[in-house]
């Protein structure tokens, strides 16, 4: 059987039902830049993994210079701050990307049933 050009075989699977939403352009852009919580989750765990580590450190190590004691010190404090702060950015920025989509979804709680029309989709059969 020879093959024409620009045609093609389509199968469908159908479904009982589907639901439309509707979006602004905003809406999109937020979604499509996506959340910030990754972001802010990721510093936070990078900075705990450097602020633990440097507490043992002090806590087990004897320093012969005050230098390296108060440089350690620094360390743990700058890092422990910074990751308190992420985390809390974190905690506060992991809804607002699920506001978002509920909002969203709440537009169909009308239950607005559009009903469809069957002749209007035409399938080759062959």
């Amino acid at each position: 059987m020879p093959e024409t050009q620009g045609e093609i075989n389509i199968t469908r699977g159908r479904f009982d039902s589907l639901i439309l939403y509707e979006v602004t352009s905003d809406e999109l852009s937020l979604l499509e830049k996506g959340s910030d919580s990754a972001l802010y989750l990721n510093f936070t765990i990078s900075l705990f993994s450097l602020c633990i580590p440097t507490v043992l450190t002090v806590f087990t190590t004897t320093f012969p210079n005050n230098k390296i004691f108060t440089i350690y010190l620094v360390v743990i404090f700058v890092t422990a701050i910074l990751g308190l702060l992420t985390f809390i950015l974190w905690i506060r920025s992991s809804g607002k990307y699920s506001e978002i989509i509920k909002k969203i979804r709440s537009r169909t709680e009308k239950n607005e049933v559009i009903p469809s029309d069957p002749d209007s989709i035409v399938l080759k059969e062959e």
